[in-house]
């Protein structure tokens, strides 16, 4: 009975395992032809970004905004440009940082995990549309981000990552 209840487990926990993986999977990175023209296809990319630029309060007092774009690859891989923006006290802004990171991402429980200890993410839902809540572990810049939870939605851009992805132009 106990080798039974083992085994049942197993399976339950598997199975929870596929779905809580899939869900993070319907956010994979999309090229695709939008195009009703063989002869001249149109590429549209799919990847994740926060939907609004995060203001907040560096550990130097100074005030930034954070933004950042994430493709999450089928291979289990990724690639994320994280950009802030610093701005002045007469409200203007200019570039302050930014990075290009790649890892790996897994869904080892219910949540998303990238580079296992940069960031993790959980299921969300607004307004009946499936999004992803991701928080940081670590900071990439300004640790002040580390108590910020950034919500992510799908974007649609006609660059793929080579030109969406880079820290140039800024």
């Amino acid at each position: 009975m106990k080798k039974l209840m083992c085994a049942f487990l197993i399976v339950l926990s598997s199975l929870s395992f596929a779905s809580d993986r899939a869900y993070f999977e319907q956010f994979l990175y999309l090229e695709e032809n939008i195009s009703d023209d063989p002869d001249f296809p149109q590429l549209q990319y799919r990847y994740l970004v926060n939907g609004k630029d995060i203001r907040f309060t560096s550990e130097d007092g100074s005030t930034r905004f954070a933004n950042f774009a994430l493709a999450l690859f089928p291979n289990g891989t990724y690639k994320m440009v994280y950009k802030e923006m610093y701005v002045f006290d007469n409200g203007g802004f200019a570039p302050y940082v930014c990075k290009v990171l790649n890892g790996v991402w897994d869904v080892p429980n219910d949540r998303l995990e990238i580079d296992s200890d940069l960031a993790f993410a959980g299921r969300f839902s607004e307004s009946g549309t499936n999004k992803v809540l991701l928080r940081f572990n670590r900071a990439i810049s300004s640790s002040a981000i580390t108590n910020i939870d950034f919500v992510l939605d799908y974007t649609y851009s006609n660059a793929g990552t080579d030109l969406s992805f880079r820290c140039f132009p800024f």
